[in-house]
């Protein structure tokens, strides 16, 4: 570089010298970068033979893969690009002094052809043509190549014609080429060098979710195979074996669920768990299922085995008690739960330790038995209210708000008679149920409290979930009981925040995007997200950074979180009491909303293929016509959302607009020939809902 820049300002006329060197640190610079790859992916197989020998061992539990503050393979690569892109830029601009088109693009042919005999012939065999090679070349070979062809490209403007000279008369140029192909190698990395990790991580994480020991006992065959890999991964995506690994980031909210699982199965996730969180205090609990006992002691077990330590708050928790504590206590939250599920599934949550940490509390917190302490704990941060004596009448569905919410609902000045409490044993039976789930979101699950309160004096009614993070409030006016979905809900929590805020919507909400907006003197916000837990809460949290006021955020699916990102089933139906205290009108709600919806529908779907061509030709046909949105699903404004499901074989529709139904038969028209069982139940779904809807929603 010295020397450049001796020869630039002592106008040096010969450029043969500095081009030659240009060109050597690009080579080396390339060099360099293809030996990053060459290591990482090296370092990725041995890897791999560590993972196969211990798991042919059968003691997974000693593979452990650190985190790192740095990783060798990201700077380094990033070293050589900065590097490569900046010879790049100074070759195309000191080319241009000494050659003239024709010499480069025979060069650049020459170069690519050596390429081919030296290195990639044995791949391909007598594909002797330049384009068979550029189809086929390997990923490494593209980092060489690209940048060449982007530099003949550049000098096909040749100075005789005269189009290449801003080249050199304006700084812009080569700073873009620079700039060029920093972004080329970046997008080059993601589309074709991160699919050898990725490969990598989902066989690691097979193996070590293989409690059974499939593999290891046919080792014959599936690892003599020298694709063993691409076999058994292939294997497990038929099965759907779940990717615990995936699941389990100590980074990050989350929520998996399985079928069937057994204590054996539940032990080993303890281990995964203590490793993953590296044998962090966590708080741990478990929901009211008939196995959530055993299955809370067998996590624990595991846990403890992998020198990990727990605050043991039993069964009988509500996930938002078990979050609360966590971070309250400051440490990782763990709940056994399979949520609104039938009793054949369980499932974990784990919630991270909050960035604010609370010494002084932490402090206050042992490992062992805290169920009567976090029961404490959880019910004294209920501030205490006077709701007047509010008559109300609750379904606990079984699930484990009954052991708690009595006792808050004395703070409050709420009035619970006994026979206004139903399914309260927490005993984990669903068969009473007609989904023989504990989903209040079901519209046939509603038929016990609206039954109920037809016939005593209650005033509000409330339907928990088996965890107790969703809710359904049931309302009556005069002899009418109805449920509120969460379209009106949102709606009506807009008329009663007086203070200008931004209310965060999934899809399946959209129709209250116009209520929201449309409440005079308040000018709320609407910001939409895509679905799923950690979407909400991630946006939460990054409007709350900015600065903004967040209100609430609601998901079709009943999940609601407060202004911190809580979704607190009993803290959010306190908030509607409060509404309900200064006088409810569904009228204005449902006015302000401005158009006819329908409730969420979930559609068998087992075909992806199908779908997607579906999808396809929906997205081609309303584009011509209406705004439309894929970045969750297919959104098309005034009209309906569709999204499938990333957990189970289903497809969630919300038609809305003038007329829903009309709305409906285009779209099931459009799904008819291409997959007609799902047109068929997509319709048979409608005319239910449109039922339910009447008769058990406002």
């Amino acid at each position: 570089m010295v020397f450049i820049g001796q020869a630039e300002f002592g106008k040096q006329t010969n450029y043969g010298p500095i081009l030659l060197l240009v060109l050597f640190g690009l080579i080396l610079s390339v060099i360099g970068f293809l030996i990053v790859v060459a290591t990482v992916l090296g370092y990725d197989h041995y890897i791999t033979d560590i993972v196969m020998i211990v798991y042919h061992w059968d003691k997974m539990e000693f593979y452990k893969h650190p985190g790192k503050p740095v990783r060798f393979s990201a700077v380094h690569r990033w070293f050589y690009e900065l590097a490569t892109a900046l010879f790049v830029a100074l070759f195309i601009y000191y080319a241009n002094h000494k050659f003239n088109w024709p010499v480069i693009a025979f060069i650049v042919f020459v170069f690519i052809e050596l390429l081919y005999q030296l290195r990639l012939k044995k791949y391909f065999r007598n594909r002797w043509y330049f384009t068979g090679i550029l189809r086929n070349l390997p990923p490494m070979a593209y980092e060489i190549t690209f940048a060449i062809l982007i530099t003949s490209l550049l000098y096909c403007m040749s100075p005789e014609l005269g189009s290449f000279t801003p080249f050199h008369e304006y700084m812009f140029w080569p700073i873009l080429a620079f700039f060029a192909t920093l972004a080329f190698f970046g997008v080059l990395c993601r589309l074709r060098w991160k699919k050898y990790f990725q490969e990598r991580w989902r066989f690691t994480g097979i193996l070590k979710n293989d409690f059974e020991g499939r593999y290891r006992n046919q080792w014959d065959k599936w690892f003599k195979n020298p694709k063993f890999r691409e076999k058994i991964t292939g294997d497990a995506k038929k099965r759907k074996v779940r990717d615990f690994i995936k699941a389990f980031s100590p980074d990050s909210l989350t929520d998996v669920r399985w079928q069937n699982v057994s204590s054996d199965e539940m032990c080993e996730l303890g281990k995964m768990a203590a490793n993953l969180l590296r044998g962090k205090k966590i708080v741990l609990g478990a929901d009211s299922r008939k196995n959530s006992h055993e299955m809370l002691r067998a996590f624990k077990k595991g846990y403890e085995k992998n020198k990990g330590k727990v605050a043991d708050c039993g069964n009988h928790c509500t996930t938002p008690m078990i979050e609360y504590l966590g971070r309250k206590y400051a440490l990782p939250a763990v709940m056994i739960t399979a949520s609104h599920l039938d009793e054949t599934w369980q499932g974990i949550k784990i919630t991270p330790e909050p960035e604010k940490k609370a010494e002084d509390e932490r402090e206050k917190v042992k490992a062992g038995n805290r169920r009567k302490k976090a029961l404490e704990d959880y019910v004294a941060s209920f501030s205490k209210e006077d709701f007047k004596n509010l008559s109300l009448a609750v379904d606990y569905f079984e699930g484990s708000v009954a052991r708690m919410f009595p006792e808050i609902a004395k703070r409050k000045g709420i009035l619970i008679s006994r026979a206004e409490e139903l399914n309260a044993e927490m005993s984990g039976d669903y068969s009473l149920f007609p989904s023989l789930s504990p989903d209040p979101t079901i519209p046939e699950n509603l038929g016990f409290v609206i039954k109920i309160m037809k016939t005593d004096d209650s005033e509000l009614g409330v339907a928990f979930d088996g965890d107790g993070d969703r809710y359904v409030i049931i309302l009556k006016r005069g002899k009418t009981v109805k449920a509120i979905d969460p379209v009106l809900f949102t709606a009506i929590s807009a008329m009663y925040y007086e203070e200008p805020g931004i209310f965060v919507l999934d899809p399946f909400v959209v129709p209250a995007e116009k209520a929201v907006k449309a409440v005079k003197s308040r000018e709320h916000d609407v910001v939409r997200v895509n679905r799923g837990r950690p979407n909400m809460i991630r946006t939460i949290l990054n409007l709350k950074y900015k600065g903004k006021k967040v209100h609430k955020g609601v998901e079709g699916s009943y999940h609601t979180f407060d202004s911190k990102d809580f979704d607190d089933g009993i803290r959010q139906f306190l908030e509607f009491c409060r509404y309900y205290g200064k006088g409810i009108d569904i009228e204005e709600a449902k006015n302000l909303i401005g158009c006819d919806y329908t409730l969420e529908m979930r559609v068998e779907c087992k075909d992806d293929e199908l779908f997607r061509e579906v999808t396809r030709k929906l997205v081609e046909l309303y584009k011509k016509e209406k705004d439309v949105d894929t970045s969750d699903g297919v959104w098309v404004r005034d009209s309906f959302v569709m999204r499938q499901s990333s957990r189970e074989n289903v497809v969630s529709f919300l038609f809305y607009g003038e007329d829903p139904r009309k709305e409906m038969e285009r779209v099931r028209d459009v799904i008819l020939p291409i997959y007609p069982q799902l047109a068929e139940d997509l319709e048979r779904r409608f005319n239910i809902m449109e039922g339910q809807k009447k008769e058990l929603y406002w």
